[in-house]
């Protein structure tokens, strides 16, 4: 009764939060070496406004930061093995994602330890320094599942990250030889998604412990880059999570293009937003330069209001709000479900 009444008077001084969301942030080689060149480069662009406008905004880190990331002087070991590493320098944080201001980074992917775990140590260290939030990684298990709690004009968001792949990187793994190379406990949330159940279980058992009107938003790195199709595992977790784990919104990241999004239940799920800042060349047949932000108007209920999208288009190491015009790209928007 008592959380009922503190809900309700923290509603009727609440007018609704707007979370936006983005895609892969690679902010290492191609763009690490520009904004060394070019310090005062707007990788955002035109964005900018439309980033600063959110009550909330999220995004999901691909890019270690680290000491190692000039190519010349590891002082941080590559992780390895491993074909691609992708750092960039410590102050670009605070002049780049603070400068927006980014509140928080999903860091379960598969590049956030590209440069082992000195490389996440002085990540979580930076990403502390400069007030911003992470989940989807730790010093072990328990923290690499831990979400990051937000609470916006009276509503509490409970912000988790798991990933799919590289799962030598799975925090908590003990060092063996044929399982994982680098001794230490720190590294990411893994997830099978053969093994749903312990992903999903998960979830449910922490929507117990929280508030009715509390948010759940959870980021999947999930599927192969360049997939080509939705497979039916995907869609199948993303039931469960909204259907039956008590998870209200999905965010999906990795494939480097967009996919399908849809609304289940009370819930939504976006199986891949695209890529936000990136040094790729543009792929005709994937179209990777095009991508969304989805924005979610929550009641103070925490029930979702109104789900919306602010397509956006990269180029030269710069992310831009599309503009209509071309109709192949408004083809491209509408097969994927986005309207424009």
């Amino acid at each position: 009764m008592r959380k009922a009444i503190l809900w309700l008077c923290a509603c009727l001084f609440c007018e609704g939060v707007v979370v936006r969301m983005v895609g892969d942030m690679m902010l290492g080689r191609g763009v690490n070496q520009r904004l060394v060149e070019q310090p005062d480069y707007n990788i955002w662009g035109t964005t900018l406004s439309v980033l600063k406008e959110a009550d909330l905004l999220l995004g999901n880190l691909e890019s270690t930061i680290s000491c190692a990331c000039t190519l010349t002087a590891y002082k941080c070991q590559p992780w390895p093995g491993k074909m691609y590493h992708v750092a960039f320098e410590k102050w670009i944080v605070n002049s780049s994602l603070k400068a927006v201001p980014f509140h928080h980074v999903n860091l379960a992917n598969n590049h956030i330890l590209d440069f082992g775990l000195e490389g996440l140590r002085q990540s979580l260290e930076t990403l502390a320094i400069n007030n911003i939030s992470w989940a989807g990684a730790g010093i072990d298990l328990q923290s690499s599942i831990r979400p990051a709690v937000k609470e916006v004009k009276g509503i509490r968001f409970h912000i988790f990250g798991a990933s799919e792949q590289e799962r030598e990187w799975a925090a908590g793994l003990p060092y063996v030889k044929e399982l994982r190379q680098v001794k230490g406990e720190e590294g990411t949330w893994v997830f099978d998604l053969s093994k749903p159940e312990v992903l999903v279980n998960t979830m449910e058992h922490y929507r117990r412990k929280i508030g009715e009107h509390d948010v759940i938003i959870l980021y999947l790195h999930w599927g192969e880059n360049w997939e080509r199709t939705l497979p039916k595992e995907k869609k199948d977790l993303a039931r469960a999570l909204l259907l039956h784990a008590g998870v209200n919104v999905i965010v999906g990241t990795s494939p480097h293009h967009i996919q399908p999004w849809e609304r289940i239940g009370n819930g939504v799920v976006f199986y891949s937003i695209g890529d936000f800042v990136n040094d790729y060349p543009r792929r005709a047949e994937w179209r990777n330069d095009l991508a969304v932000i989805p924005s979610i108007n929550f009641h103070t209920s925490g029930s979702i209001k109104e789900v919306q999208f602010i397509p956006v288009v990269i180029k030269k190491h710069q992310v831009n709000l599309w503009k209509q015009g071309d109709p192949a790209d408004e083809e491209f928007f509408r097969w994927k479900g986005i309207p424009v």
